[in-house]
């Protein structure tokens, strides 16, 4: 992602008034462990200055790790029976989201109202209305109300 786009994603969190993001992946490409250049990393670090709630996820990363990465955000167990969050940025694309199934979306969204789907990796699930959505240039953000 450029470095415009994960600011326009920022700001239009926070004038859509999202308070709870979870961000899936930390690293600038998938499958490695490596933070050089991370977008995600950027992205987090504004919706935090944003007063935005921010729970990151990386397979590649433990919760330590991450907490250590970035003060002022929280860890996010993907297994947890009732995870909730208000949206959902996928932004690395990870052997282990590209496998994510049909009732492992269902369950990690059900509290959602917005995905931004930045790698594309989930263009074929459906998801409940009104949950929104997006791919990069897909138009779907302006649904938002």
């Amino acid at each position: 992602s450029s470095l415009s786009a994960i600011l326009n994603y920022a700001d239009f969190l926070k004038r859509k008034s999202i308070v709870d993001v979870t961000i899936l992946g930390i690293c600038e490409k998938g499958d490695q462990k490596d933070i050089r250049l991370s977008g995600p990393l950027v992205l987090a670090e504004k919706l935090v200055s944003d007063n935005i709630c921010v729970r990151l996820h990386d397979p590649y990363f433990t919760e330590e790790e991450i907490m250590d990465i970035l003060p002022g955000v929280g860890y996010t167990d993907l297994s947890q029976t009732d995870f909730k969050t208000e949206c959902i940025i996928l932004m690395t694309d990870h052997r282990m989201y590209r496998y994510f199934t049909q009732p492992d979306l269902d369950r990690i969204t059900r509290h959602t109202r917005l995905i931004i789907d930045n790698p594309g990796m989930w263009e074929k699930f459906t998801f409940p209305s009104p949950l929104i959505y997006h791919i990069p240039g897909d138009g779907n953000l302006e649904r938002l109300g």
